[in-house]
């Protein structure tokens, strides 16, 4: 591969999965405000959410103090959706006609 070929492809990438990441985090902030989940809870799950699931939330959690109730809450509010994701996404694609 050529060096400065996969620098400007990054690049590009870079800036739309900071985009991607940071509107998702301000969302799942505002949604949980919205349903009134106390905060470390919301944090925890939106970044889980955003980032990369559990690895991410294990990684918050002692940053952000939370207990284990907390961070158990998240995780498995975070794995919940993906299960449900897991099963919806492939029906979505079909319906759309995609491969």
């Amino acid at each position: 591969m050529n060096l400065t070929e996969v620098v400007k492809v990054g690049r590009s990438g870079f800036l739309y999965t900071a985009c991607s990441i940071a509107g998702a985090m301000l969302l799942g902030l505002v949604i949980g405000r919205w349903l009134g989940v106390e905060r470390t809870s919301s944090f925890l799950a939106t970044v889980g959410t955003a980032i990369c699931g559990g690895s991410a939330i294990v990684a918050v959690g002692p940053i952000t103090n939370a207990t284990e109730e907390e961070m158990a809450v998240a995780l498995g509010s975070v794995f919940l959706l993906n299960s449900i994701a897991l099963l919806l996404f492939p029906a979505l694609g079909w319906a759309q006609h995609l491969s």
